[in-house]
């Protein structure tokens, strides 16, 4: 977190202001005196205690400036944010940063195909295969989504970038070895936490995608007319007249 301040006259070279970020004092080493009348002061946030404390969405992080004075030695007024001035008086302007240590979680996973109403596990070449989920909280634009290995036709996401649909036509050069179609999702939240990556495993409600590109064939095909034996002889012809029940069979 890089904080700039800017004063409207030269600041007394010699001693720097006086920084704290999140409750954390600045170190001189991390005070960079830019010109007489701008500084700036960095912090990295880390998972300690005091810094967790401001893991929370509907919190700003303060930060405060003082002990800082003009050539003639007098002393400016304190700003400590998210308050203002101490004088009473509001901040011209000011960006709020809100830390976020924690990640994103995928609380719904699903995956279904067009190819038969009745069965959506079911896929053919030419299937459309349509994988959606629901994260907890906004995702960074956009997730990284495979299916089959390869990336989907369409990515589009909604609700604040919390709902997400990833949709692919499958393709006689993709693999049907698995058992389920494989899939994969990688996803950060937008301070750039990254969730637990998942695969065609971890549908939420047990969903997958059986791929499949071998035709089905036909053995064993009798053709005959009532009466006559149950299985057609090689060159031998069945007759059958308008009332004969004739019968086709195969496996």
């Amino acid at each position: 977190i890089t904080l700039f301040i800017k004063s409207d006259s030269p600041l007394m070279a010699g001693e720097d202001p006086t920084f704290t970020i999140a409750g954390n004092d600045i170190p001189e080493d991390d005070i960079t005196r830019v010109s007489n009348t701008k500084y700036t002061a960095t912090y990295v946030m880390t998972v300690s205690a005091n810094d967790n404390n401001y893991n929370d969405p509907g919190t700003t992080l303060p930060f405060s400036i003082t002990g800082y004075e003009d050539l003639a030695g007098n002393q400016g007024d304190a700003v400590i944010t998210p308050v203002g001035i101490s004088n009473g008086n509001q901040l011209s302007s000011f960006n709020k940063i809100i830390f976020d240590n924690t990640a994103p979680i995928l609380t719904s996973i699903k995956i279904e195909s067009d190819q038969d109403a009745d069965d959506p596990t079911l896929a053919i070449p030419q299937s459309e295969v349509t994988l959606t989920f629901i994260a907890d909280s906004e995702l960074k634009d956009p997730p990284d989504v495979t299916i089959s290995g390869r990336l989907p036709d369409n990515l589009v996401g909604s609700n604040g970038n919390r709902t997400w649909e990833a949709t692919l036509v499958l393709l006689d050069t993709d693999d049907d070895s698995g058992d389920r179609l494989p899939f994969t999702i990688s996803y950060t939240d937008l301070a750039g936490n990254a969730g637990d990556a998942v695969d065609q495993t971890e549908t939420t409600d047990g969903s997958y995608i059986s791929f499949d590109l071998t035709a089905p064939t036909l053995s064993d095909i009798y053709f005959v007319s009532e009466g006559s034996s149950s299985k057609q002889e090689d060159g031998k012809s069945y007759y059958a007249n308008p009332e004969t029940i004739v019968s086709l069979t195969f496996e």
